[in-house]
């Protein structure tokens, strides 16, 4: 067995205009043992990614000012970055779900985000147990 081998945490990237759901998001994954990268907008997002930062799974809020979410995941396309990218909105409306998933989104979560919809996605992805 090798005994220098480095484990490392995963890391979540959450983008989020609202600083109530990034806060939540930061302590319910440090109490789940994961890593967290909050970022207040998209363009906050872009230059972690520009920088290099890795993340595993990225939380992005649909409805942002600026670069809205589905911008973002445009961005991410382009960027060829393969992680499971969920969709988070307030705004619950017939057929988004559907529409989100079909455009490249991986999960679909509806504000308030509960802990138990965040879990199973994060399990989902083994990224806890």
């Amino acid at each position: 067995m090798d005994t220098n081998k480095h484990i490392t945490k995963p890391t979540v990237l959450v983008v989020d205009d609202n600083e109530d759901v990034l806060f939540y998001f930061s302590v319910l994954f440090k109490t789940l043992n994961l890593n967290c990268i909050c970022c207040k907008d998209a363009q906050q997002a872009i230059n972690e990614i520009s920088n290099g930062t890795h993340f595993d799974i990225a939380f992005i809020d649909i409805h942002m000012p600026e670069i809205n979410g589905l911008d973002l995941l445009i961005v991410f396309q382009e960027l060829n970055i393969k992680v499971p990218l969920v969709a988070q909105t307030a705004y619950v409306l017939s057929g988004n779900k559907e529409k989100y998933l079909k455009l490249g989104f991986d999960e679909y979560l509806i504000k308030p985000i509960e802990k138990k919809g965040i879990v199973a996605i994060l399990t989902k992805y083994n990224l806890i147990n």
